[in-house]
């Protein structure tokens, strides 16, 4: 990852609001990498070279405070859990994820369907080819209706 890149890649307005953008740009996202708090992965293109998209991902867990709580969790997972593993999960208190920190799809790429793209691969990649324990993917999102509409097509 070549943080020159980084500091030229832009995945919204460029404002002191865009915190996105900031993180990015900053020496924190290094850091971050470095002292493993998140891994960071860049898309590029392959024929330019160019940086199209920039995520990190980061272990998660989802813990569950009170029953009330873990009753919710089970009515809304009710029928996906494994017949077999049923008895198992309904004794968890805790249950493994992985957590996609931030994701920025370059300006000039946006609504192409890269974010989409990148979703799925996660998905598949926690979820069917069991990279590591993960049970759910969590999101970390910028609060604004863009990125909010964008999550809750993927039912996060």
């Amino acid at each position: 990852m070549d943080k020159e890149d980084l500091l030229n890649f832009s995945c919204g307005e460029d404002d002191k609001e865009n915190q996105l953008n900031s993180f990015f740009h900053s020496d924190k996202l290094f850091r971050c990498d470095k002292h493993h708090l998140c891994s960071v992965y860049v898309v590029r293109r392959i024929s330019t070279s160019s940086l199209l998209a920039v995520f990190t991902l980061a272990n998660d867990s989802i813990g569950l405070l009170s029953q009330e709580d873990k009753k919710d969790l089970q009515e809304e997972v009710c029928g996906h859990v494994a017949e077999d593993y049923n008895e198992i999960w309904n004794q968890q208190t805790s249950f493994p994820a992985i957590n996609i920190c931030h994701l920025g799809v370059s300006n000039q790429f946006q609504s192409l369907g890269i974010g989409t793209i990148i979703i799925q691969m996660i998905l598949k990649i926690f979820t069917k080819y069991d990279a590591s324990g993960c049970q759910f993917v969590t999101v970390d999102s910028l609060n604004n209706s863009q990125t909010n509409n964008f999550y809750q097509k993927w039912f996060f």
